[in-house]
């Protein structure tokens, strides 16, 4: 019966470590490539990245919330990421320059984590992530996301070129098999099963690249992979504001596991402090290794209901497959080859289960009145600015304002978030 539990624990460790490649491996692609890295350098940053996700994942699932979510990396430091490699030699004078500003911003955001979690701000603004806000939250994902979903499982992203029948054919194989999975005794492992065998068909349609055997068969990760972080006074706004931002997110994401998770199995509330903590530890961390920055994200609430994986272990020993796979070279190159369709396609049953939950949760709001206004205005918001183009805002704003106001998820949280504290407020002076 032991035995039993280890080997399932190891697979469904197994399946933790290649959802988190699926979902983390894209962004350190493309700011690799957005800063013109060398392949040498490029490949390290993958490398840290990788690292850093699974001993991030590690820390909070060990020592902070302690709830079967993962850590990836997040859009709002994927987008700053982005646009100082536009703007950045500008500013800094050249891309590595930017890369050290970008470790001294991350290494702050995790001091001013540390400032906030001291001061209890973060437990005070706990209560404020009610079932319209955590419901909002999961709707304005969804609508993020779908779009990119549908653009990897089509091979269609606006650049001119048609939809690939063949990708699509994949897709659709994928889906049906996760959904078919999703009923048997396989529940647990449909999302491992399904980008194995996705992976299999999308090789056999001739649609992957071949395998290039990298030089080093071992490599040691370095600390401040582009120099010494570089103090600019001029990132601490966009810092600040970033750390509030993510602390919001936290927070809504830890709000969405435990709801999630408490339908099945006993779940650990009251580590908000303890939380607060380790992200200001995993921003340091981050920080010296030049890794764009890491959220919980509230999407691991679907991978678990869809699994049915609640307990923290098997999250614990993805993690730690993560690390270790990190320093060798020839594991990460492979694994990075996984094809963005097959992770999207097979992603797409436990997103769907979060687009239910959402719902679920906006039916809990106590007054619906006010929910529907809330939720109204903040997903009109929302939803309206994710199909503004970028460069609408950055023409206009500066730097660190069109960051944030391009952001369509944090824009209407964060506006739920201010209808719901007001709500609260009133009814308490009215009480």
């Amino acid at each position: 019966m032991k035995n039993q539990s280890t080997v399932k624990n190891l697979l469904g460790g197994l399946q933790w470590a290649l959802y988190m490649i699926s979902t983390g491996i894209v962004m350190p692609v493309v700011i690799g490539q957005s800063y013109h890295l060398s392949p040498s350098d490029a490949s390290m940053y993958i490398q840290v990245t990788l690292l850093c996700i699974g001993l991030a994942t590690i820390t909070q699932a060990v020592f902070g919330h302690r709830l079967p979510i993962n850590e990836t990396p997040c859009g709002l430091w994927f987008g700053i990421f982005t646009m100082y490699a536009t703007i950045g030699v500008t500013l800094f004078g050249s891309e590595s320059e930017t890369l050290r500003v970008l470790e001294f911003s991350l290494i702050l955001c995790g001091v001013f984590g540390f400032i906030l979690n001291m001061l209890g701000v973060i437990e005070k603004l706990e209560k404020y992530f009610t079932p319209t806000v955590v419901g909002t939250n999961l709707l304005l994902l969804v609508a993020l996301c779908s779009k990119f979903f549908f653009q990897a499982m089509t091979s269609v992203y606006g650049d001119g070129y048609g939809m690939n029948l063949k990708v699509v054919l994949c897709s659709v194989v994928i889906i049906v098999l996760t959904f078919f999975l999703m009923n048997t005794r396989l529940k647990a492992y449909s999302v491992l099963i399904s980008i194995v065998v996705g992976w299999g068909l999308y090789t056999l349609l001739g649609l992957s690249t071949p395998y290039e055997m990298p030089s080093q068969l071992v490599r040691m990760p370095r600390i401040f992979p582009f120099g010494p972080p570089r103090i600019e006074l001029s990132m601490i706004i966009t810092s600040f504001l970033c750390t509030l931002l993510l602390v919001t997110n936290l927070l809504s994401s830890m709000k969405i596991a435990q709801q999630m998770v408490s339908q099945y199995d006993e779940v650990a509330t009251g580590r908000t402090k303890q939380a607060g903590s380790c992200f200001s530890f995993i921003y340091i961390l981050l920080g010296c290794f030049g890794v764009t920055g890491l959220i919980p994200t509230s999407e691991g609430g679907g991978f678990v209901v869809s699994t049915g994986m609640t307990r923290t272990k098997p999250l614990i020993i993805g993690g730690i497959i993560i690390a270790a796979i990190s320093f060798f070279p020839p594991i990460t190159s492979l694994l990075s080859m996984i094809p963005e369709s097959v992770g999207y396609a097979a992603l797409f049953v436990p997103f769907v289960s979060l687009c239910g939950f959402s719902i679920e949760c906006l039916e809990g709001a106590e007054d619906k009145k006010s929910m529907y206004q809330t939720v109204g205005l903040s997903v009109l918001i929302g939803i309206g600015i994710m199909n503004v183009p970028g460069t609408g805002f950055t023409m206009a704003l500066p730097a660190f304002l069109s960051t944030f106001l391009s952001n369509g998820l944090i824009v209407g949280t964060i506006i739920a978030l201010i209808m719901e504290v007001t709500r609260i407020h009133k009814k308490e002076k009215e009480n």
